[in-house]
């Protein structure tokens, strides 16, 4: 059961739902509603601003042009999605191609199913 009170509280202040996993739900204590991390791989061709850049140091970092026919064996081997713990955006070192990590946090009233739940939130 989700309380609206709380609810309102949690959007301003943050879910306290613990760790928020990109594979199950779990529930915020304080207002009930369920709770998931989705992680979205966003790419681009050319440089982007510096100040969203990666941080690392000056000499680690080589700006190349996308090799396309590399960015196509990056996308059939699913090499991109190694980079999803990354923040910032940072250049896949095989195809140049400029990748960044977008986390949101999704919410659902309703029960998710039980094997969508997180086994932690199951414990008594």
């Amino acid at each position: 059961m989700i309380h609206e009170e709380e609810l309102a509280v949690c959007r301003r202040r943050g879910h306290e739902a613990g760790a928020v996993f990109a594979e199950w739900w779990v529930r915020c204590k304080p207002c009930g509603t369920w709770l998931r991390k989705v992680n979205t791989l966003q790419q681009r061709d050319e440089t982007p601003p510096q100040s969203e850049l990666e941080s690392e140091s000056e000499e680690d970092r080589s700006i190349r042009p996308v090799d396309a026919v590399e960015a196509a064996v990056c996308k059939r081997r699913g090499s991109h999605e190694a980079w999803t713990t990354r923040r910032g955006w940072h250049q896949c070192e095989f195809c140049g191609t400029w990748l960044r990590n977008v986390s949101t946090i999704e919410e659902r009233a309703e029960d998710p199913p039980l094997n969508d739940q997180c086994p932690l939130d199951r414990l008594p």
